[in-house]
């Protein structure tokens, strides 16, 4: 007994120095620092004696920031480390898939992604899949993949997203009509959810600008892609918490 809880207490404590770099390098993600933010979920990720727990949420930790750098293979391992703690682990199946979606190796990103929702249904995943199709080329599955994202999504920014996304599918498929009502919505979402001063409420007035220009509603289109140069103009430049300058193109949503 004496051993077992010496273990327990070595475990602990590995735990605890494993969650001071842990929360400095969340620190640093949040804050776009995304190479420091990796060094700390490294040094956490090296800590000895931290619990399976501790250790496969740092590196998941870990993949973000290697995505955020534009470091898939480094991500991919992370994810797939974290995975043998975590198998079941239906975020990270997630993860995963959209790593090998970002790598363009289509067939192990589904393989992923459809592991992901055997174990839950989500969807954030149903509308990757969706984007896997499209990639493709496959524009009927697609669009079928968003209108089951769509249908599971809570309202909010997300969801306004999902609803853009179906207005783009079916402006492919040449259904102008249904184009327009389903980014007549997302803006409708966007507008609850953020106001229509937020950037995605750009990108949903250019796609709907051009779904309205496609059904002779010109002088609308015309007035949607105004409202999306007003906000493309307020957004031009924006200030990072380290006091940088950025573009609108470099910024994550």
């Amino acid at each position: 007994m004496h051993i077992l809880f010496m273990w327990a207490a070595l475990a602990l404590d590995g735990d605890r120095l494993a969650a001071v770099h842990d929360a400095a390098g969340r620190t640093e993600f949040e804050a776009g620092r995304y190479r420091n933010a990796q060094k700390h979920f490294e040094k956490a990720a090296q800590v000895p004696d931290q619990s399976a727990a501790s250790l496969e949420s740092i590196l998941a930790n870990s993949a973000q920031a290697s995505v955020s750098l534009g470091e898939w293979k480094a991500a991919e391992e992370s994810t797939r480390g974290a995975l043998a703690l975590a198998p079941e682990r239906a975020g990270l199946w997630h993860q995963l898939g959209q790593i090998l979606l970002l790598r363009r190796e289509y067939p192990e990103a589904e393989d992923a992604l459809r592991r992901s929702l055997a174990l839950a249904s989500a969807p954030a995943v149903w509308s990757d899949l969706a984007e896997l199709y499209r990639l493709r080329k496959k524009k009927p599955e697609a669009l079928a993949y968003l209108l089951r994202a769509e249908a599971l999504a809570p309202a909010g920014r997300h969801r306004a997203r999902i609803l853009a996304n179906l207005g783009v599918a079916y402006g492919e498929l040449k259904d102008k009509t249904n184009a327009v009502i389903y980014l007549e919505r997302a803006l409708n979402e966007i507008r609850t959810a953020a106001g229509l001063d937020h950037p995605d409420a750009e990108r949903i007035l250019v796609a709907y600008g051009d779904a309205l220009r496609s059904v002779g509603r010109k002088a609308e289109a015309r007035d949607a892609g105004r409202k999306a140069e007003t906000i493309r103009t307020s957004f031009a430049t924006q200030t990072n918490s380290r006091g940088d300058t950025v573009n609108v193109k470099d910024m994550k949503h």
